[in-house]
């Protein structure tokens, strides 16, 4: 009997493995039917996926293209390139001379010896870049650039000081150190 038991076991188990193996198939063949479809959507509809993509990108080449135009009209771009190279040149150097040192920017004052408006060279940096970025617009020599980013708003003279050398004027300070202002005319407003 115990034989007669482990036999129809054997075949209840080979059945359902039968069965589990059919389903699979079915399955897997539902599925690459399935992906089969979507591959033939994808090929049927990839042409022109890629010709609207290339007359997109075409469009906005355009579009860019147009946008610099209207820039240059208006007088939004910069007049020449070499402008902002130089701008960032010298406020490069002013964080890179005064790194790690007890440097200030400030004005001097107007009755009496000394500063006023005083700010570490750091935070002067950060509002000299942003001036930057609108003056290489507006400027149209180097010399100018210089002129505008070494004096306030007032034409006042910004003043580097140093521990322990003293205040010296940025404008003296950056044609000390950066050859190319050292060659440059005094700008005259």
């Amino acid at each position: 009997m115990f034989k007669w038991v482990c036999y129809v076991t054997s075949v209840v188990f080979g059945v359902a493995i039968v069965f589990l193996l059919a389903s699979l198939s079915l399955r897997a063949n539902q599925a690459l039917q399935q992906s089969n479809e979507a591959l033939t959507t994808v090929n049927e509809e990839l042409p022109e996926i890629v010709g609207e993509t290339k007359q997109i990108a075409h469009t906005l080449g355009m579009l860019a293209e147009d946008v610099n135009g209207l820039k240059e009209l208006a007088g939004v771009q910069p007049r020449d390139r070499s402008l902002v190279a130089y701008a960032n040149a010298i406020l490069d150097l002013v964080e890179r001379e005064t790194a790690g040192s007890a440097a200030f920017i400030g004005v001097p004052k107007t009755l009496g010896s000394g500063l006023k408006d005083v700010e570490p060279v750091a935070e002067f940096l950060v509002g000299a870049r942003r001036e930057a970025t609108v003056l290489v617009f507006r400027a149209k020599s180097p010399q100018e650039v210089l002129h505008r980013l070494s004096h306030n708003w007032s034409g006042k003279p910004l003043m580097l000081r140093e521990e322990p050398a003293g205040a010296v004027t940025l404008e003296e300070w950056i044609r000390g150190r950066h050859s190319a202002s050292a060659k440059l005319p005094v700008f005259e407003p």
